[in-house]
């Protein structure tokens, strides 16, 4: 389950990148007051670049509150930008 949100969050930032694993870093995120966000996460990524194939890492702060999450890329150290019109941008509600 972990790795299907990780993988998510990938896909929305780096559409053709290839996950391949990730893990906390921290939680609480310590930056969680600042989006006024009830619950967080500091979440490293590893993937390939779907080009080159070479291993990249990104670190993203999740946020949640209420229903609805919220991602912010921190750190990410792939050549390719991320995309930052990814909808995990802004608040996003959270379906059953």
């Amino acid at each position: 389950m972990f790795a299907d949100l990780a993988g998510s969050i990938l896909q929305c930032y780096h559409q053709t990148a290839r996950y391949q694993l990730a893990d906390i870093a921290q939680t609480p995120w310590d930056r969680q007051g600042q989006y006024d966000g009830d619950d967080s996460a500091l979440i490293r990524i590893r993937y390939f670049g779907a080009i080159s194939d070479n291993l990249y890492e990104m670190d993203v702060a999740l946020v949640s509150r209420q229903d609805q999450i919220r991602a912010t890329v921190l750190n990410d150290n792939s050549p390719v930008h991320w995309n930052a019109n990814c909808q995990l941008e802004n608040w996003t509600t959270l379906k059953p």
